[in-house]
């Protein structure tokens, strides 16, 4: 195969792969990924030499290019798990919505979400994704349920822009009779039925689901949403130890920003790097130094984390200095480049 000295190569070594034993057998998705990959010709060619034929020898075509495109019918769709990724998918979104609700950013972890799953088959296979629903959405445990916890109520309004052309004046009589309504029972109801029969001017309405607009709140400490299938509960509750960690991946993130100011590389070893803040923040910078040092300096690449006295820190305004706004408090970091004034040493 002649390849330009434009493009790229890429170096796999076919012998070593196919003596491994680690493609025992046909894979018709690895088959059908190096095939559907045609474009650009000679990256799709060298990866197809180097999965399929040096594996399956002459019972593959000889190119990429001679091999039949892959039929849909070779990548069988698994149902429960494209069901379970579109509710996890769906749970993470109603999580973060609680959490712009109750204003607490993403990288603050929070202990608890609770996922009310009224569908039985929803509920079941839930339980398989909570784990990524859990990193998804920075919280501790993850915990899936059928019935909506006391915790929450409801309060459903009628949505204007269908029901107005439809009612006209007459919707703001629907709207007194939904708020009149047990939330929870109602919510119930339309779940169950599909619809709600609702008293509007001496007679019964009815009004579907695209008609309503149900809203979810909460006790003191809790944040929720719902959506279509699914409710999402939030224990908003942060305590110290919760906020000491949040405050390490707002240390991380600081450090990161610092190391754009100065150009660092993505790799760079550093000697360390020096903190200080409002002196409110003191015991929890000391605190959570103490408690996440090991995480912080993994995740930055720095050695050890000094704190300083803002007296003692020096221009908080130097290029190498990071601001980070945590709670209306200031928080700065410092990158400490080595003495002798050459590149950080890489990884």
């Amino acid at each position: 195969m002649i390849v330009p000295a434009s493009s790229p190569s890429i170096h796999l070594s076919s012998g070593a792969r196919s003596s491994t034993g680690l493609l025992p057998s046909r894979s018709p998705h690895l088959d059908g990924r190096a095939s559907a990959s045609g474009p650009p010709p000679f990256a799709a060619e060298e990866l197809y030499q180097v999965l399929v034929r040096s594996a399956f020898g002459d019972s593959a075509p000889e190119s990429v290019h001679l091999a039949d495109y892959p039929e849909p019918a070779e990548f069988p769709t698994d149902e429960e798990l494209a069901r379970g990724m579109a509710l996890a998918r769906e749970a993470s979104a109603l999580g973060r919505a609680a959490r712009a609700g109750a204003k607490i950013k993403v990288r603050m972890p929070l202990s608890e979400a609770t996922i009310v799953a009224p569908d039985a088959k929803d509920a079941g296979i839930l339980h398989g994704f909570v784990d990524l629903v859990a990193d998804e959405l920075n919280v501790k445990k993850v915990e899936v349920a059928h019935t909506d916890p006391p915790q929450v109520k409801f309060r459903i309004k009628p949505n204007y822009r269908t029901l107005g052309p439809k009612l006209g004046k007459a919707v703001k009589e629907l709207a007194d009779a939904l708020d009149a309504l047990d939330g929870v029972a109602a919510r119930a109801e339309l779940r169950e039925k599909g619809k709600l029969l609702v008293e509007v001017g001496g007679g019964r309405h009815e009004v579907h689901p695209d008609d309503l607009d149900v809203r979810a709140s909460t006790e003191k400490g809790y944040s929720a949403a719902s959506g279509a299938r699914l409710l999402v509960i939030l224990n908003t509750e942060v305590t110290e130890e919760l906020r000491c960690e949040g405050l390490a991946r707002d240390m991380v993130s600081g450090y990161q920003a610092a190391g754009k100011n100065v150009d660092l590389p993505y790799e760079a070893r550093l000697p360390g790097g020096t903190w200080t803040s409002a002196p409110s923040l003191v015991p929890s910078v000391r605190e959570t130094v103490q408690a996440h040092g090991e995480y912080i300096q993994e995740q930055t690449l720095m050695g050890p984390i000094v704190y300083k006295a803002p007296a003692e820190f020096g221009d908080k305004n130097d290029g190498a200095v990071s601001r980070i706004n945590i709670e209306g408090e200031d928080l700065f970091v410092r990158i400490e480049l080595p003495d002798h004034g050459d590149s950080a040493s890489p990884r």
